[in-house]
């Protein structure tokens, strides 16, 4: 008779551990196109002349998404799991020494809720924290530096139907900056107003929406009228295809973008005015995906007297597993 119970209870224990481990499986989206992707090596070059000769050597900068960013590292590495989510990030000098690396932690639903920095050796800079609703809006992000010993939040509020009405900003528990959003019968922001904690205003923005295809923010700063600008937006579908910053009646920089059927920006075109020089300058982006939609290349072109020069390309490999 205890023999029967022993091993009735053994097979609720077994049970039990399989829906444990069932329900603390983390969802898996069928689309991301990362499914099944071990490692990425993304490493990006600049073009470079040296005693007449034409180069590529490796840059700090990357592009992500519609922006540029500098790196200490010369290249990365992202190591991803079975779920198609990026775990591991490691940046490399040159000589393919480790410099920076990051580590993220997703939970059950697939988000981000924990990155952890690090710089060599083996030195831990910072830690992210993200904290979300049952609806997966992001409520809290919190930041803790180890070499500064400073402590950063921020604080994201949000009306009934899920649209962002008020940011905080605080460091070390102090405020710093608070925005507050105000929003149309439609749903649709019509201001955005940045605020230090006194009350003092640092800018306001005013939106307006003179054509359904048509957003119009008008940016002002209360002490410097200079800095004041107007973007014109052309949505369709919901994406922007075309940007307008206008300053003083004059436009300063046009961008026009080219998405794919996937949603993904192939193409950036820029022309503008440059702030110190006032000559006219363009620029062209154009992305590169396979057919999951993984990007394989980013390429930067730059025209002078109607030609077309490739001054940066970012080429990324991967290995599965």
């Amino acid at each position: 008779m205890n023999y029967k119970k022993v091993l009735h209870f053994a097979l609720l224990l077994v049970l039990f551990v399989i829906v444990f481990f069932e329900c603390s499986k983390p969802e898996i989206d069928v689309n991301n196109p990362y499914l099944g992707v071990k490692t990425v090596t993304i490493k990006s070059y600049e073009y470079s002349i040296s005693n007449g000769d034409t180069t590529w050597v490796l840059s700090k900068e990357r592009v992500c998404g519609k922006a540029r960013y500098t790196f200490e590292s010369k290249y990365c590495i992202e190591t991803y799991n079975k779920n198609g989510q990026k775990i591991k990030t490691k940046g490399f000098s040159e000589n393919d020494s480790l410099i920076e690396w990051e580590i993220n932690k997703y939970d059950r639903n697939s988000r981000l809720i924990k990155t952890k920095y690090y710089k060599s050796p083996r030195k831990h800079r910072r830690t992210t924290k993200y904290g979300y609703d049952e609806n997966g809006l992001l409520l809290e992000k919190s930041d803790f530096s180890t070499t500064s010993k400073s402590r950063g939040r921020e604080v994201y509020t949000y009306n009934s139907e899920g649209t962002l009405i008020e940011f905080s900003d605080f460091r070390d528990s102090e405020l710093k900056v608070r925005d507050t959003y105000k929003l149309n019968p439609e749903g649709k922001y019509t201001q955005r107003v940045r605020c230090y904690p006194g009350g003092d205003t640092l800018f306001i923005i005013d939106y307006s929406y003179p054509a359904d295809d048509l957003v119009e923010e008008r940016c002002s700063m209360p002490d410097c009228d200079s800095l004041s600008f107007t973007l014109l937006k052309k949505i369709d579908n919901d994406l922007m295809i075309e940007r307008a910053m206008i300053r003083n009646d004059r436009i300063r920089t046009l961008d026009r973008y080219e998405y794919n059927q996937s949603n993904q920006l192939v193409k950036q075109f820029r022309s503008g005015l440059s702030p110190k020089t006032d000559l006219q300058y363009k620029s062209l982006w154009e992305h590169h995906y396979d057919v999951k939609g993984k990007p394989l290349s980013d390429l930067y072109f730059v025209f002078s007297d109607s030609a077309k020069t490739l001054r940066q390309k970012t080429e990324y490999e991967y290995r599965y597993y």
